[in-house]
């Protein structure tokens, strides 16, 4: 049975102590006052870093917390472990979370304990949500992206999703491909190779391909359309609009989050609806990685 998110009462943060980790923690301090949630953070030290003594790392992570978290009440600790990921999921099971907020993968940098690999991670190993901050909270978010799919995952991520920002403005998004649209663009770049004869054949050609490309797109877009919108009402606020488009959700998304000014995207991680609209759980690394706002991961149910 699927269990409805609610709003977070245990926060766990995880941070390596870098400028960019301390949006995640400027972020899970706005959410645990937002919310009324109790804050844990850690730091894991791993073989790979200097060595450093347990005095001084916790006194290093109690300094970074004040920072960026100040006047907040916050149990830290520091681990010295192995798996940053498998560490910190430890840790959220210890403290009963109901949310891991990280910072978001970035450009390859100096090696520290939170690696670009880390939100993936530990959306695979906690089983429970995640939150990859890439952007300075300076306010509370005001719009949202939910990623529907028809599948479980993403309604439960969708429904996570308004629960920690109930007060922004949602937009329900889904991105459809085409059956048989890879073919037609073979046949599209092929018009645009020149040929000694035949050209008006070719051209009409290409033509048609472009006009049946754009017929398929519209059909798709009306054939989902419904789908996507009885999903999006099962969700608390209802979403402000319902976006349905076509293409590659792995390009579509990140692009649709950057035009519609989101300041957080919700998915699934993982799962295929049996209509075979589900394509968000190959796309949650391009959204971390790509997505010009923060992300908000729903691990999917264990599989039959």
């Amino acid at each position: 049975m699927a269990v409805h998110p609610r709003t977070p009462r245990r926060i766990l943060v995880a941070t390596d102590l870098s400028t960019a980790a301390s949006f995640a923690v400027q972020r899970a301090h706005a959410l645990a006052s937002r919310h009324a949630a109790q804050l844990y953070a850690v730091t894991v030290i791993t073989p790979e870093e200097e060595p450093v003594s347990a005095y001084l790392a916790s006194a290093r992570l109690s300094a970074h917390l004040d920072q960026h978290a100040p006047r907040a009440q916050v149990l830290a600790r520091v681990i010295h472990g192995g798996s940053v990921a498998a560490d910190v999921a430890a840790r959220a099971r210890e403290t009963h979370a109901d949310l891991v907020v990280t910072g978001a993968p970035r450009a390859p940098g100096p090696a520290r304990a939170l690696r670009r690999s880390v939100p993936e991670h530990l959306a695979r190993v906690a089983r429970l949500p995640v939150l990859a901050v890439r952007t300075p909270p300076a306010f509370d978010y005001r719009r949202v992206l939910l990623a529907l799919d028809a599948t479980p995952a993403s309604l439960q991520a969708a429904r996570a999703g308004t629960a920690l920002t109930p007060g922004a403005e949602h937009l329900a998004v889904h991105v459809s491909t085409i059956p048989g649209e890879h073919l037609l663009r073979m046949r599209l770049l092929a018009g645009l190779r020149p040929r000694s004869t035949g050209q008006e054949k070719h051209l009409a050609e290409k033509e048609l391909a472009e006009k049946e490309l754009s017929g398929l797109r519209r059909t798709r877009v009306e054939q989902v359309r419904p789908v996507i919108e009885r999903q999006a009402q099962h969700l608390q606020p209802p979403p402000a609009r319902t976006l349905v488009a076509t293409g590659s959700p792995w390009e579509e998304l990140p692009a649709l989050a950057g035009r519609y000014g989101a300041d957080l995207a919700a998915l699934g991680t993982g799962g295929r609806s049996r209509t075979g609209y589900a394509l968000l759980g190959s796309v949650a690394r391009q959204m971390l990685r790509h997505a010009p706002c923060d992300v908000l991961l729903f691990p999917a149910g264990p599989g039959p």
